[in-house]
């Protein structure tokens, strides 16, 4: 996994939890090297059919416990579909692992309903969160697919060879605040020295700090994102996002 996906990973999680981000980093992991392979149950052995035959019970009885990954980035709009509209009890254990109850309990859904039940109720979510009705974490809404590139693709080619000039090629950190409507806001551009288990904000204030009016006039005030959301309320956010010339 690249310090790219470790830093999208800190930009979202909730902050002062260290056990959280690790946790998250062994999940991706996991899911790297298992993730690739379709789960199937084995219909040889004897406790994975007392499994499937229990998923059949617990449905028929309304016990059932439906356990789903849990998205990165995170929203539980599709938790609250199911339950809402299927009464299906759902967790997101972390790690997540396949087994065969959850796998038929999910081909028993298709089957009843007649669809494909994770893709329909993931399909629906998305379409909340998108209204803005749902949950949902920041994301960027301009053509480029990060700060990074946006910057790049919106200074001249003197400015560029100015802030190699000026700051080399080593990483800076550029710190946004993000604002109910979208809005980003300069709060810093540092060489901090990053610890993953305090603050953005304490992040960002350490280290080499600077101004640099070209990158401030880039993000300053524009409508670069779509706020997180939650439970329909937007709020406020922080992210960190790195940049080098």
């Amino acid at each position: 996994m690249g310090i790219s996906t470790i830093s999208k990973l800190y930009s979202i999680m909730p902050q002062n939890n260290i056990y959280n981000i690790f946790l998250l980093i062994f999940v991706l992991e996991y899911k790297s090297i298992f993730g690739q392979f379709e789960f199937k149950p084995n219909l040889e052995n004897q406790h994975c059919l007392e499994q499937m035959k229990q998923a059949e019970l617990d449905l028929k009885a309304d016990l059932a416990i439906l356990k789903l990954e849990k998205p990165i980035p995170f929203s539980d709009t599709q938790k609250k579909v199911i339950e809402r509209e299927f009464r299906i009890k759902t967790e997101y254990p972390i790690p997540f692992i396949e087994s065969c109850y959850n796998h038929q309990l999910k081909v028993l859904l298709s089957e009843k309903h007649n669809i494909d039940f994770l893709k329909y109720t993931l399909k629906i979510a998305d379409s909340i969160d998108r209204s803005g009705n749902g949950n949902s974490n920041e994301k960027l809404i301009i053509e480029e697919n990060s700060i990074q590139e946006y910057i790049q693709n919106h200074i001249s080619k003197k400015q560029k060879r100015f802030l190699r000039k000026k700051y080399g090629r080593e990483n800076l950190y550029l710190a946004l605040q993000i604002d109910i409507t979208g809005r980003s806001w300069f709060y810093s551009l540092s060489r901090p020295e990053l610890d993953v288990s305090k603050p953005i904000a304490q992040n960002a204030r350490s280290g080499e700090q600077f101004m640099e009016p070209i990158i401030y006039e880039l993000v300053n005030g524009k409508k670069l994102f779509r706020p997180r959301v939650r439970n329909g309320i937007p709020e406020k956010t922080m992210q960190m996002v790195k940049l080098n010339f």
